[in-house]
């Protein structure tokens, strides 16, 4: 493995072993938790190198079982129906 990819393997690994979860699926590693990653550990990530960890995290929340591109949907403020539970509790 080239060391650049050595470099973006651990790095991707590192920020997937904090990844928070919302109880019923694993959360996207959002550019805040990158950003705060990188300050805490002293890393420095080019900008070339962000946009590879995030098409590796789309891989990874697929692999996890979660379409990155389907956002959730929105049920706040709706009153409790029959539909609305079946959209929250499936």
């Amino acid at each position: 493995m080239p060391t650049v990819a050595e470099r973006l393997w651990w790095a991707f690994w590192r920020l997937d072993a904090r990844r928070s979860s919302n109880g019923y699926s694993a959360n996207a590693i959002s550019p805040t938790e990158i950003d705060a990653w990188c300050r805490v550990s002293g890393t420095r990530l080019k900008p070339w190198e962000i946009r590879a960890l995030d098409e590796m995290e789309i891989i990874r929340l697929r692999w996890l079982g979660r379409d990155p591109e389907e956002e959730p949907e929105v049920v706040e403020g709706q009153p409790v129906t029959p539909a609305l539970v079946k959209a929250l509790f499936g």
